[in-house]
């Protein structure tokens, strides 16, 4: 045969191979797709494991906040030790309810998305899986990586997962976002192995002259009957809605994922490492300037001076002061059993609650012992002009008046205040603290006059002693009432 001939049968044949007809999927590139599918159906896992992290979280934040009121009462040297803890625990709380509320709609939604895509990659895979033919690479849509015998492990990520298992982290959502998927290339094999699924004319399924368009896994396997594989089957995640809503909602809780919380202190030791704790440096930055009512925030470089200033300063182990004082309380719990000794951090919330009412039952009763003064009792004018016996000594009284005629046995000398009032004698004194008495000299005056020995209380003017009873009792059991307020 002349070279000329020889040398177009050679382009005819090459022609012929690189247009061949029903040519199998790679092994290789299908176990992408079930690397992908097991990704997928782990998000869920990751999910669950970040609900059940977070509401854990939450019930600790919430148990250590019931504790609040009486930390107050024990900490009093350090006073705004617990409101900084509190603006700071009510920050974290915030957000692990947000974060679960992002998990209750848009993790279903990815969870589901997920989910699906992969059931759909699972039986894209398993309808291909089925047409191996181990020890030949005739009569078959998979072609070996290696040999003619495919290896079944590539395929594990294909099968049911146990759907129960929680896993910590973000991994597989991280590559649920990705979406690696296997391109036209790595998904076609070179040479033509009968795979009826792809053959040329899309009548491999049906037969006779019924060609059909195929779209697997919602159109990322998309053949036009009547176009070989040189015109790409294979398409992006982009022409499938399935991949796609799956691919757009992991990327989506993949930042919610990641927003682990530092541990919720239930020792000494955690709650010095919280206070510390670097992650958080910005929350307690804010808390102690709310707390402070700074008009600026703390610049990150003196936050330890800050710290030191509300929990005293850092030992070398981590510990400090307002930590240590709490460390070393120790309460006796009786039961009908026996008493316990039981420390700050074991205590239940109803045994804290117990505490906390005992302790500022005490505290209040103390403060109005302390709190009580002793003053002069009020003259008794009647009495002081009744024993005066004769007009001139009556008479010569500053507060008193002689009356000639009188009722049968009524005195004859009596208390005359208008008289009094001339002559600069009070009508009444200071009474006993606790008692409030409105006097005349008080009664009815507006705000402006109010002063002379009364004050204003806000709404009336009443004697000034009531009022600082009243208000010295109240600042000796402050601490108690500020921490009911958290």
């Amino acid at each position: 045969m002349p070279p000329a001939a020889l040398t177009v049968v050679f382009l005819l044949a090459a022609t012929l191979l690189a247009e061949c007809n029903n040519e199998p999927f790679t092994e290789a590139g299908l176990a992408v797709l079930c690397t992908l599918s097991q990704n997928q159906k782990s998000l869920a896992a990751e999910v669950a494991a970040a609900v059940t992290n977070r509401a854990t979280k939450l019930e600790q934040v919430q148990k250590l906040k019931s504790k609040l009121p009486l930390m107050q009462l024990e900490t009093t040297k350090y006073p705004l030790a617990v409101p900084v803890l509190t603006t700071l625990l009510t920050a974290i709380e915030t957000d692990l309810s947000n974060n679960l509320k992002t998990f209750g709609t848009s993790g279903v939604k990815a969870t589901a998305a997920n989910t699906y895509a992969a059931g759909r990659v699972d039986e894209f895979v398993a309808l291909i899986k089925q047409t191996a033919h181990d020890g030949t690479e005739s009569n078959t849509c998979i072609k070996a990586a290696s040999g003619s015998t495919i290896t079944p492990s590539k395929f594990n990520g294909c099968t049911t997962p146990t759907f129960d298992k929680e896993i910590p982290g973000v991994a597989a959502t991280a590559k649920a976002a990705e979406q690696k998927l296997p391109t036209n290339a790595e998904m076609k094999h070179s040479s033509g192995t009968s795979c009826k699924i792809t053959q040329d004319d899309g009548g491999g399924l049906t037969g006779g002259t019924n060609n059909i368009n195929l779209n697997l896994l919602d159109g990322f396997y998309a053949h036009t009957a009547g176009a070989a594989w040189s015109t790409p089957p294979i398409t992006t995640a982009a022409k499938s809605q399935t991949l796609n809503k799956a691919k757009t909602a992991a990327a989506g809780i993949q930042q919610a994922l990641t927003e682990y919380p530092a541990t919720i202190p239930t020792s000494e030791e955690t709650l010095a490492a919280m206070i510390s704790d670097g992650a958080l440096e910005t929350k307690m930055r804010s808390s102690i300037q709310q707390v402070k009512q700074l008009e600026t925030e703390i610049p990150a470089g003196e936050l330890e001076n800050s710290l030191t200033s509300v929990f005293g300063k850092k030992e070398p182990n981590g510990s400090r002061p307002f930590t240590l004082m709490l460390h070393k309380l120790v309460y006796e719990i009786k039961s009908k059993a026996a008493a316990e000794q039981v420390t700050f951090f074991e205590l239940t919330e109803e045994q804290t609650v117990q505490i906390f009412q005992k302790k500022l039952r005490d505290l209040t009763t103390a403060a109005a012992k302390e709190t009580t003064l002793e003053c002069p009792s009020p003259p008794n004018h009647d009495a002081d002009c009744k024993g005066l016996q004769t007009a001139d000594k009556c008479d010569e009284n500053p507060k008193c008046s002689w009356h000639k005629t009188v009722k049968d046995g009524e005195a004859n000398c009596k208390f005359n205040a208008t008289k009094a009032e001339k002559s600069g004698v009070p009508e009444t004194q200071p009474q006993t603290g606790g008692t409030e008495t409105t006097t005349e000299k008080c009664k009815g005056k507006e705000q402006k006059d109010c002063k002379d020995g009364c004050n204003w209380d806000g709404k009336e003017c009443k004697d000034s002693s009531f009022l600082l009873n009243k208000k010295f009792a109240l600042s000796v059991v402050s601490a108690a009432f500020v921490a009911l307020l958290f």
